[in-house]
């Protein structure tokens, strides 16, 4: 059928000035969306990328060139029947891409949660009015419907143009306005198909069954063909006008004759169409040649739906699990779910591996490692070369969940060491490389994967997430970053990447630089990512880097909910890693709110795990102890805590010596945890709020104020709204005010700045007396009364306060 155009002014409007990123149009089939998209985009100036699936061919087909986003329009054509990896990869590719406009056309609900929160703004569909059905009438060729025509065809199709245009051509104009009773009910988009089928010659009913079955455009041409509408002309032959009108076809065709359609055909896709699941062991085999080929390309995730396909047409044991591990490796855990008795009847090596694979990603740890751990203990039988490092990678996942160094380290090793096929090496790359960080043999680590980010590099982009994890950890924040946002793009040019925490580590790593809103961002689309494809071991860790920034930001509703799901999901899978997590998001959320009574509690779960070798694999320090202390029950603790050095060491050695009173010793260490933090903007002016409360309880109000206000301007400046407040309240209960611009040099006497001014140079004594022409005793006197006034009691800190505010009056 014709596209035709009519109405939708408001929505032209809209689009040409919406500044959305990323636009969803939607509303029932037929309702005119890809009409939309084209006249919308055959009005830009600027480039317009058009892809489009259809349920049989879920690959997306671009128009002309392969797309470059940089400042275009992007469409996505019923996008809802897409292959789900091209659509991740293609999120991935442009969610940083502001300067383009995606238009994301179809059945939008269908779509995973990751596209849904990048789509902003939505454009839904309903019907025309019944001055727009004239208008459509004419340009249909059918300009003799009248006014009441139009109105009672509105009336009883809703404006819906598919079927006002199908009736329009089976009703003539009379019976639409002066028909007796009501109009024919408004059909189906298949039933009008089916209406024009039902028209067509033998012969041409037979061209269009054999193309729905090769696809939505085949080779071939007929006038007759074209003129039923439903296919229209193409550079190469005909094509369905809507993937729909194929789709119809193809499943009207009666089942034996359309496996004997498939049978003319010689590739594996029609040869598996014609078997219709009839045993066929020859067939069989071919898809298991075709799909290790595609694993040994990293195409797991096809080759796991090819074989799926051939778990019907064998009874071969040795095929059917290779079948089942395929799926498990793409995560497809669901369709392999009736095959569970069947394993556990299988008593061979390579079946207690698969059963052992399945249960893990079930959540029955416990059971899976025994599982998988007899595998490894029995003798070598049929199966891949390789399957003693497909078990031990396993079992390094587990350590991975279950904080076991010491297995993420021997079992990658093991794997590593043993692997024939990329994607069997790289995640025990990735668990060996953390395994050796968390033992606190992060220098090891890094070095292994020094050439991770060379491409064909053995460990894979896994490699490349796990070095860029260690170096987040180790505070190297610009190098992780590099390293994950490398990642992330190749995995969106199509190379694979298993680790899908990789976006979630990003995020972590923008929040300790202090890019709190880039870290939402980033966390909440590795939420939706994770939650697309199903990874349950993911979401407590990713939902509580999602809580990190959102409790820094002070938005309690979204952080709140995050934590929630994070603690949810820890106790459903009961594994440390899940549980760690968890509390961190609890704890983050607590320290936002300064409230120790809840990081206590939720230090509990931290107590037998962590902390570990490698003191930056998170930046809570020792929870129990500063909550203790804030609490005043620093009694509670022992003399002395034995604390990890480090940041969070530091910080919890001040807090305990704060609430001692000994605030000398608190100000030190403060002091040398404000070293540590100095990669972590948050941290280290929570460093300084700690100071500055430390000062105040010392009666030296000006320091306080100044470390205050130093904390309050750093969280202001990243949006720390949370910190903000906590400094804001802080200076409050004191008689402060932080929150406007600070002078601390206008109490000093004009003499007193000129003196200070010259000190903050690095001059002497004698030298300031010579420069003013005044005593070296007068210059004394001067700086004696600097130090009071400012509260400082050296001239290192009159040179940080100087350069830090300026001193009026003095030029610099």
């Amino acid at each position: 059928m014709q596209e035709v155009f009519v109405g939708r002014e408001a929505e032209l409007t809209w689009l040409a000035t919406t500044r959305a990123h990323v636009v969803g149009i939607d509303g029932e089939p037929g309702i005119g969306k890809t009409a939309l998209a084209r006249r919308f985009t055959a009005s830009q100036d600027r480039p317009v990328f058009w892809a489009a699936a259809d349920e049989h061919e879920p690959e997306l087909a671009w128009e002309g060139p392969e797309p470059v986003f940089r400042d275009c329009v992007v469409v996505l054509d019923d996008a809802h029947w897409a292959d789900r990896d091209q659509l991740g990869a293609l999120r991935l590719a442009i969610r940083r891409r502001p300067d383009v406009l995606v238009l994301v056309v179809g059945d939008l609900e269908a779509l995973g949660d990751g596209w849904r929160r990048l789509m902003t703004e939505r454009v839904t569909l309903s019907g025309l009015t019944a001055g727009d059905l004239i208008r459509l009438a004419a340009l249909c060729g059918h300009p003799e419907l009248s006014a009441a025509g139009a109105a009672r065809l509105h009336e009883h199709t809703g404006g819906h143009p598919l079927h006002a245009r199908h009736l329009l051509d089976e009703l003539d104009p009379h019976t639409l306005a002066y028909g007796a009773g009501p109009l024919p009910a408004p059909r189906s988009v298949v039933t009008a198909v089916r209406d024009r089928l039902r028209r067509c010659t033998p012969e041409v009913r037979a061209l269009l069954e054999a193309g729905s079955v090769e696809g939505r455009r085949w080779p071939a041409d007929s006038d007759a063909a074209v003129a039923t509408g439903l296919v229209r002309r193409t550079g190469k032959g005909l094509e369905f006008t809507s993937a729909l009108v194929r789709s119809v076809l193809y499943h009207d065709i009666p089942e034996p004759r359309r496996r004997t359609l498939h049978a003319r055909h010689d590739s594996l896709r029609h040869r598996i169409a014609a078997a219709g699941g009839t045993p066929d062991e020859t067939l069989a085999a071919d898809i298991a040649r075709e799909a290790t080929r595609l694993q040994r390309d990293s195409r797991t995730q096809e080759a796991a739906v090819l074989l799926a396909q051939s778990l019907p047409l064998t009874g071969d044991r040795g095929l059917r699990l290779a079948a089942l591990e395929a799926m498990l490796v793409a995560g497809d855990l669901a369709r392999t779910l009736p095959f569970r008795g069947w394993l556990a009847a299988d008593r061979s090596r390579r079946g207690r591996y698969v059963y052992g694979y399945q249960t893990l990603l079930m959540g029955q740890v416990a059971e899976a490692r025994t599982l998988l751990l007899h595998a490894l203990d029995l003798e070598a039988d049929e199966g891949p070369a390789d399957l003693d490092a497909r078990i031990a990678s396993q079992l390094a996942v587990i350590g991975v969940v279950t904080v076991s160094d010491h297995d993420m380290i021997t079992f990658g090793a093991r794997a590593v060491a043993g692997a024939r096929e990329p994607w069997v090496a790289a995640f025990a790359w990735f668990a060996r490389a953390l395994g050796l960080a968390v033992a606190g043999r992060g220098a090891e680590a890094l070095e292994l994967l020094a050439s991770a980010d060379t491409p064909g590099a053995p460990a894979g982009l896994d490699g490349l997430v796990a070095r860029g994890v260690i170096r987040l950890w180790r505070g190297d924040l610009d190098g992780s970053c590099a390293d994950l946002r490398l990642a992330v793009h190749r995995a969106a040019e199509g190379e694979p990447l298993r680790v899908g925490q990789a976006l979630g580590f990003l995020g972590e790593a923008l929040y300790r630089r202090g890019e709190l809103a880039e870290a939402v961002l980033h966390t909440e689309l590795a939420v939706a990512d994770a939650q697309d494809n199903e990874r349950v071991w993911d979401y407590a860790m990713l939902h509580a880097q999602a809580a990190y920034p959102l409790a820094a930001m002070g938005e309690w509703a979204r952080a709140g909910a995050h934590a929630e799901e994070s603690a949810r999901w820890a106790r459903a899978t009961g594994v440390p890693a899940a549980r760690v997590y968890a509390a961190t998001a609890a704890i983050a959320i607590a320290r936002a709110r300064d409230d120790p009574s809840w990081a206590l509690a939720a230090s509990t779960d931290l107590a037998g795990i962590y902390p570990a070798g490698e003191p930056g694999t998170h930046l809570l320090g020792a929870v129990r102890e500063e909550a203790l202390a804030q609490l005043g029950r620093a009694g509670d603790l022992g003399d002395p805590p034995d604390l990890l050095d480090g940041l969070g060491a530091s910080r919890a050695r001040g807090l305990i010596a704060m609430a001692r009173g000994e605030h000398e010793r608190a100000l030190a260490c403060f002091a040398e945890a404000r070293v540590h933090a100095a990669p972590f903007p948050l941290e280290r002016a929570f460093v300084d709020l700690l100071t500055g409360r430390c000062h105040l309880l010392r009666g030296r109000s000006k320091a306080g104020e100044r470390a205050l206000r130093a904390a309050y301007r750093e969280f202001e400046r990243i949006g720390a709204r949370a910190y903000q407040d906590l400094a804001r309240t802080a200076a409050r209960d004191a008689g402060l005010a932080v929150d406007g611009p600070g002078r601390p040099f206008d109490d000093l006497t004009p003499a007193e700045r000129a003196v200070a001014g010259l000190a903050c140079d690095g001059l002497t004594n004698r030298e300031i007396a010579d420069r003013l022409v005044v005593s070296v005793k007068t210059v004394e006197f001067h700086l004696g009364h600097v130090f009071r006034r400012l509260d400082i009691s050296s001239r290192r800190e009159l040179r940080e306060l100087g350069s830090a505010a300026g001193i009026p009056g003095v030029a610099p």
